[in-house]
């Protein structure tokens, strides 16, 4: 008899919190099988997928498993991954072959298939790193004339508006806007394309991510086109659009993960400032509380009514209005010492599980409270998922995922204990002594990625807190996946 579930996952790309997080999420339960290709595969920072590979793997892994679930990010079929969508020359009609190609294979698999795909986004930056190579010159006025044409779509009557788009518009080579709208159109058609696929029974759930979005733009007008084709077409159930992107695929595998419990999983949300769920976080646009929703929605999570009545309880440590950004070294509040000793008495005296997603800022965690938490030694055994990286969307469903997996696991008596305390200690890790304190230090000394440097300044850091998980960081591995210093990737022997 078959125990283990199997689960596909095919990602968005091969950075860690698309790979080796997913990976710890299922491996908290003992009863779960990730199967996923091998990730010199996937798609990187300037080199797409190995699609033809890829197709070769999953064929074989489908003929040789029983398999449950499947969870795909598209962009990696369409474009070789999330970052090529960006930049991938690839005719409409070349990505529909492949696409066709895919549908093929896991119409095989017979079983569940939840997939994700990607709104474009629109960096308000002159950094061309994920971008078209025109983006370190154009990158702002384009983000702009974004912002001005959907304003002016809206308000046509706004002769200001107008007079400013027309004049963005002319610093703009008209080869370059040319290049850059061709391939959202491209994309958006790919995005409406799959919206065939639940109404074939091809796909189970879909899921369109926003990333790193504002409230006015052509990616918004974008996402509103593909709600409205959604709800003419009655999918609500079956699709949605979500503000985030690198947090999907581990909210996917746990939407699987609960799938296979079979029974509802009820949580009530806490916010740690009187106004958090009404804060519209950096990089999105809508408040936390709407994006709360659609996160419950992907996880098919419901949201208790109160402590009582839940299952658990989802903790969102907020800012009091803005977020700061460790990333960008922008700072806008001080630390909030009530906010943190709201969020720490809560977990201490909590008799029910917690989740905590520190939200406070962008790109990183709360320094403060991260050192509450372990100034408090019984914090720790309470805490079911923690995130506090890069976007409120990546931290939210990163931390649901990772709490949901394991209270699943502990119902079943399937807890894998030493896996749940390692991923805890690299999340703590990357997202408080690398995001918020070391990477900091680092770029301030050295202009490129050095893991010399990395080395000496994280692994000080990470021993204040490895005595709580019992790992000794000299059996701990540090490098930089993408050979930048954006993100970091932790290992433990």
């Amino acid at each position: 008899m078959r125990n283990k579930q199997n689960i596909v996952v095919i990602p968005a790309d091969s950075r860690p919190v698309n790979y080796t997080l997913v990976q710890e999420i299922g491996s908290i339960n003992k009863n779960i099988n990730l199967l996923l290709p091998p990730r010199e595969l996937l798609g990187g920072l300037k080199i797409p997928a190995n699609t033809e590979k890829i197709f070769d793997w999953l064929e074989k892994t489908i003929s040789q498993n029983k398999i449950d679930n499947m969870v795909c990010a598209l962009d990696t079929i369409a474009y070789g991954g999330l970052i090529p969508s960006r930049w991938c020359d690839d005719s409409e009609q070349t990505i529909l072959s492949r696409l066709k190609k895919f549908k093929q294979i896991i119409e095989q698999a017979n079983c569940s298939i939840f997939a994700f795909s990607s709104v474009m986004r629109i960096a308000n930056s002159n950094i061309n790193e994920e971008e078209k190579p025109y983006w370190d010159k154009y990158g702002k006025l384009i983000f702009e004339y974004s912002c001005l044409k959907h304003k002016f779509t809206l308000n046509p009557d706004k002769p200001r508006i107008n007079e400013r788009l027309k004049a963005v518009k002319t610093q703009i080579p008209i080869n370059i806007l040319d290049d850059y709208l061709q391939t959202r159109r491209r994309n958006f058609s790919i995005n409406m394309t799959y919206l065939d696929w639940p109404e074939d029974d091809v796909l189970d759930f879909l899921v369109y991510g926003k990333d790193d979005t504002a409230p006015s733009g052509l990616n918004v007008m974008e996402a509103q086109n593909l709600q409205e084709k959604i709800t003419a077409k009655n999918l609500d159930k079956k699709a949605v659009l979500h503000t985030g992107s690198d947090e999907v695929i581990s909210m996917l595998v746990s939407r699987a993960i609960i799938r296979a419990y079979s029974r509802e999983i009820s949580v009530f949300p806490i916010y740690s400032t009187p106004d958090g769920g009404n804060i519209v976080p950096g990089y999105e646009d809508r408040p936390l509380h709407k994006s709360l929703k659609t996160h419950f929605e992907i996880l098919n999570l419901k949201q208790a009514e109160s402590k009582e009545e839940a299952d658990m309880l989802f903790l969102l440590h907020t800012p009091q209005k803005s977020q700061n950004d460790f990333a960008l070294q922008e700072f806008f509040e001080p630390e909030n010492p009530r906010a943190i000793d709201f969020c720490v008495e809560l977990i201490k005296n909590s008799d029910k599980p917690v989740i905590l997603a520190d939200v406070c800022n962008a790109n990183g965690s709360d320094k403060l409270l991260v050192k509450e938490i372990f100034r408090q030694n019984n914090c720790l055994k309470n805490i079911y998922g923690y995130a506090g990286w890069n976007t409120a969307s990546n931290s939210i469903g990163s931390a649901l995922s990772i709490g949901i997996s394991r209270y699943i696991a502990e119902k079943q008596n399937n807890l894998c204990q030493k896996t749940y305390s390692q991923l805890l200690f690299v999340r703590f890790s990357d997202d408080w002594a690398y995001q918020s304190i070391a990477r900091q230090e680092i770029r301030s000394q050295a202009s490129e990625a050095d893991e010399v440097l990395l080395y000496k300044k994280l692994i000080p850091i990470m021993d204040e807190i490895a005595s709580y998980f019992s790992i000794n960081t000299n059996r701990v591995i540090l490098s930089y996946p993408w050979d930048r210093t954006f993100e970091v990737e932790i290992n433990i022997l």
